[in-house]
């Protein structure tokens, strides 16, 4: 898989209770697309207000290789707000978590929306080829589960470090689309949500696989920049979701595999999708878009919450970002990650973070079997690349002849993702 030069992520951080005495956290929220970034902060002196989210970092060891055994993962909450707990029965990238001390209760209030915090993860006895995938969000009997599969042909079940955050209805505009008998491919025609929202007003499908947000008859319009959503798949299966903000003011959420299908990368499967709005004008969070300019390399800030800007990004490789809230570390918070596709460059896009001192490493990347090119060109000061095969890598390395080189002074050749 190789980066993709114009990636759209989201991003959600919760700063969390950090002793005794820490009775109210804040949630900060950010979050970032690849086209923008919104952001919103509170001052390190300002009174600490309750946001009433439950937050967690979750770290992840692999016991085993089992996918069955439930002591074959031991999975903990280093920094848990509001009361977010792991609950026992967790498997092989099925984890399960709960608010309090009972987490069948969850299901009727609200539901949970979790993210990757690893950048690729090697675990034990397996192969070299690191972990990358996306997360997802189901029930069982005993409440929420997070699903962790990885992005290969299989779209296995995988152990990495997640976080996840639980959503109330009465708290945040939210909803939560699946089929109501949990038919496979069925069209969502269940909907658990905050009040007033409606299915078929509100969230309706489009296609299989594709579904819209429209928040117009509330006053929220996607093109005026009132503020960010945060999307997730919700079924133990290997897919995820993205979203985008439309021309007439509505957003478009899809469901994608995680692998993808090798003959278009802008296939999608009909599935579960859920959605939290973050408004601009909550201060108490920071949310937001941030992405890059024309030129590919250099990051914008498209849309903060507050006065001003509380958060730095900068894109420090292909797919690479670093996160900064001034401040704020992650060992304070809690970030979610939620990628907007949409795009021809990053429509089949899963992103991914992973904590690095003061900030965090933001990462984006291609899925899907669909074979990179081989291109070359002759100048790069003003490049015209010409393709010349498609590639399959072997062990992430590629050999090939180019009888042509012999017809130019110079050849220069790159791989690029479809």
């Amino acid at each position: 898989m190789t980066f993709n030069p114009y990636p759209n992520t989201g991003f959600h951080r919760t700063p969390g209770e950090t002793s005794a005495s820490f009775r109210n956290p804040l949630l900060k929220t950010l979050l970032a697309v690849a086209l923008g970034v919104a952001a919103a902060v509170i001052p390190a002196g300002a009174k600490p207000l309750a946001h009433n989210i439950p937050a967690a970092n979750f770290n992840v060891v692999q016991n085993s290789t089992s996918t069955t055994l439930t002591n074959a993962v031991t999975v903990t909450a280093p920094l848990s707000i509001n009361d977010f707990q792991v609950r026992t029965g967790s498997v092989r990238g099925i984890f399960n978590v709960r608010v309090g001390t009972v987490g069948s209760d969850d299901y009727a209030d609200g539901f949970v929306m979790p993210s990757i915090a690893q950048n690729g993860r090697l675990n034990l006895a397996e192969t070299n080829t690191p972990f990358y995938g996306a997360s997802t969000f189901n029930t069982n009997s005993g409440g929420f589960d997070v699903g962790t599969y990885d992005a290969n042909t299989g779209r296995s079940t995988y152990n990495v470090n997640f976080a996840a955050a639980y959503f109330r209805y009465t708290n945040w505009l939210c909803g939560w689309a699946r089929n109501a008998t949990a038919s496979n491919g069925g069209t969502n025609n269940a909907f658990n949500a905050s009040p007033g929202l409606a299915l078929g007003t509100h969230f309706r499908g489009i296609t299989g696989g594709e579904s819209r947000v429209d928040l117009r008859s509330l006053g929220i319009a996607s093109t005026n920049n009132p503020g960010i959503l945060l999307v997730s798949h919700a079924k133990n299966e290997g897919n995820f979701a993205l979203s985008v903000a439309n021309l007439d003011g509505t957003w478009e959420v899809y469901i994608k595999d995680n692998f993808g299908v090798a003959t278009n990368a802008f296939s999608l499967e009909q599935d579960p999708a859920a959605f939290v709005y973050v408004p601009k004008t909550q201060t108490n969070v920071v949310s937001g878009k941030f992405g890059l300019d024309a030129t590919g390399t250099n990051t914008q800030i498209l849309i903060y919450s507050g006065n001003s800007p509380a958060f730095a990004v900068t894109n420090i490789d292909i797919g690479r970002y670093r996160l900064t809230i001034p401040g704020y570390s992650p060992a304070y918070g809690v970030l979610l990650v939620s990628p907007e596709g949409g795009y021809t460059n990053n429509f089949d896009n899963i992103v991914s973070y992973e904590a690095d001192g003061d900030g965090w490493i933001i990462e984006s990347r291609d899925t899907g079997p669909y074979p990179p090119v081989l291109e070359a060109c002759t100048n790069l000061a003003n490049p015209t690349w010409v393709p010349l095969q498609s590639c399959t890598l072997t062990n992430g390395s590629l050999f090939f002849n180019d009888p042509a080189w012999t017809n130019y002074p110079a050849r220069l050749y790159r791989i690029r993702s479809p």
